[in-house]
C-alpha cells in the first residue's frame, strides 16, 4: 500500500466525482488535435471546448494561457463520462483529461504526483457489485487496496490484474454509501485487445448461447476473430449480447459482443464493434459492419480484429 500511496494523485477540491464518473473507457486517443472554440479557467485547471476532426469535445488540462482560435494537441489523454465540475457548475457527458502537447509537455491532470501506475496484481478478498461497476478488495504485495472495474463476474479468491489504472483519493460511492480513502480505477488485465472486464462466454458462467445471425455474410464471433485475415475489409453480420458498452469515444460508441462461441483461453469469444448507434449492457443485437485488423488506438489499446462502420439491424 505504501507504494500505491506514494503515487496517489492530488484530486483538486474543485471537482466532485459522481459514482459513474471515473471508470476508465477504452481507447482514449494518445493525441487529440483541435481548434479551441471556448476557454474556461478555474483554479488549477483550464477547460477547452475543441473542434476536432471527429466533432466537438471538451478537454481539461493544467492551467494554461490558451486562446480561442489556437490549434492545440491534447496528449496522455483519459476519457471520463458524466464528469461534474463544481467550479463550472456543469456536468460533461464526456470529457478528455490530458496535457497540452509540445515542448516541455506538462504532466497529465489526472496523474500530477507521479508516473503512470504499473499494473497492480492481487487476490480478490471481497466483491461488491453496483450498476455498471464491480468493486474489488484486493490483497497485493504492498497490502490491501480497493479497485473498481466495469461490471465483471469476479469471484472471491481469484487472482486479478488491474491495468490502465488511475488512483482516486477520498472517492465517495453513492451506490455503496462508502468513501474510499484510496481506490484504483482501471480494467481487468488480459491479452491486449480482448475484453477482460467480463467473464468467459460459457453457459456455466451465466452467459447466453445466442443463435447465429441469418443472412448474407452472417458469422459467429469466433469465426470473425479466427478468420480476421480472410475477412479483412469485408462486410459481416453478427449477433451477440452486449457485455461492455462505452459511448462517445472519439466520436463513436464502443460495443463488445459475445455469442457464446469461441474461448476466453485464446481470446476468440469477444469482438469489438464501433458504431454511431446506441446500445446498453445486456442487449442482444445484430450488427452489420466491416472487419478491420491490426488497429492501434494508442494508450496500449490495440485490436487484432474488430468491426467498424457498424449499424444495428432490425
Amino acid at each position: 500500500m505504501k507504494a500505491l500511496l506514494a503515487i496517489c494523485m492530488i484530486i483538486a477540491s474543485t471537482f466532485v466525482w459522481a459514482d459513474k464518473a471515473p471508470a476508465p473507457l477504452p481507447p482514449a486517443a494518445t493525441a487529440v488535435k483541435g481548434e479551441v472554440l471556448e476557454v474556461k479557467d478555474v483554479p488549477n485547471y483550464t477547460y477547452l471546448r475543441l473542434k476536432t476532426k471527429d466533432g466537438e469535445t471538451w478537454a481539461a488540462v493544467s492551467t494554461a494561457p490558451v486562446k480561442i482560435g489556437a490549434e492545440v494537441t491534447i496528449v496522455n489523454g483519459a476519457v471520463m463520462d458524466n464528469f461534474e465540475s463544481k467550479s463550472l457548475k456543469k456536468t460533461f457527458p464526456t470529457i478528455l483529461f490530458g496535457s497540452l502537447g509540445g515542448a516541455g509537455v506538462s504532466a497529465p491532470v489526472v496523474a500530477r504526483s507521479g508516473p503512470a501506475i504499473a499494473p497492480v496484481k492481487g487476490k480478490v478478498l471481497e466483491v461488491k457489485d453496483v450498476p455498471n461497476y464491480t468493486y474489488l478488495r484486493l490483497k497485493t504485495k504492498d497490502g490491501e487496496t480497493w479497485a473498481a472495474v466495469s461490471t465483471a463476474p469476479v469471484k472471491i479468491g481469484a487472482e486479478v490484474t488491474i491495468e490502465n489504472a488511475a488512483i482516486m483519493n477520498n472517492f465517495e460511492s453513492k451506490s455503496m454509501k462508502k468513501t474510499f480513502p484510496t481506490i484504483l480505477f482501471g480494467t481487468l488485465g488480459g491479452a491486449v485487445g480482448s475484453a477482460p472486464v467480463v467473464g468467459p462466454a460459457k453457459a456455466s458462467d451465466g452467459d447466453i448461447l445466442i443463435p447465429k445471425a441469418r443472412g448474407e455474410n452472417a458469422r459467429t464471433v469466433a469465426e470473425i476473430v479466427t478468420k480476421g485475415t480472410e475477412l479483412k475489409d469485408k462486410p459481416v453480420l453478427v449477433r451477440g449480447r452486449v457485455v461492455k458498452y462505452n459511448s462517445g469515444i472519439m466520436g463513436k460508441n464502443w460495443i463488445h459482443l459475445r455469442d457464446g462461441s469461441g474461448s476466453a483461453a485464446n481470446n476468440t469469444n469477444d469482438i469489438l464493434v464501433t458504431t454511431n448507434n446506441q446500445a446498453k449492457l445486456g442487449d442482444i443485437l445484430t450488427v452489420k459492419g466491416v472487419v478491420h485488423t491490426d488497429k492501434n488506438f494508442g494508450s496500449g489499446y490495440s485490436y487484432k480484429v474488430l468491426i467498424e462502420e457498424a449499424t444495428l439491424q432490425q
